[in-house]
């Protein structure tokens, strides 16, 4: 299959699951604010891999959330297989995706690490600008 072709065909499943997972699933258990962040397809298209993201949620919560789209698969397949213009649909695979929330946290300690900077540069500062004053008091006496 050309990569193009694969290409297309995961955007459209990674848009489809994605409206599947937001509209159509009523399980209790998917709560929080999901997104699909990305989708890796088999060239057979056998399998896809879909990694989704998971805010608003205790961590403790993401296996139970991933449980309840997991038996919503069903559903979401079927939704999916009316969409495909392909012979077969994939099974789908549903995998907690890290990285936004890694990415959230790195984010975090730089904006940490520049305040922290910036309240030392003040600091410097304030201390450079009193010794200028100091200094120039006693160069005129």
């Amino acid at each position: 299959m050309s990569s193009r072709r694969l290409e297309k065909i995961t955007q459209l499943i990674k848009i489809n699951v994605s409206e599947s997972i937001q509209h159509h699933l009523s399980d209790p258990r998917v709560t929080g604010l999901i997104s699909v962040t990305r989708v890796d397809v088999l060239s057979d298209l056998s399998l896809a891999n879909i990694y989704l993201s998971i805010l608003g949620v205790d961590e403790k919560k993401f296996s139970t959330v991933i449980t309840g789209i997991k038996s919503g698969s069903g559903l979401i397949r079927t939704r999916l297989a009316k969409s495909l213009t392909t012979r077969s649909c994939p099974r789908l695979e549903f995998y907690y995706d890290k990285q936004l929330k890694e990415s959230f946290e790195v984010l975090g300690l730089l904006d940490q690490a520049r305040s922290e900077f910036t309240s030392v540069e003040e600091t410097e500062d304030i201390n450079n600008a009193s010794s200028d004053l100091t200094t120039g008091a006693d160069n005129e006496a």
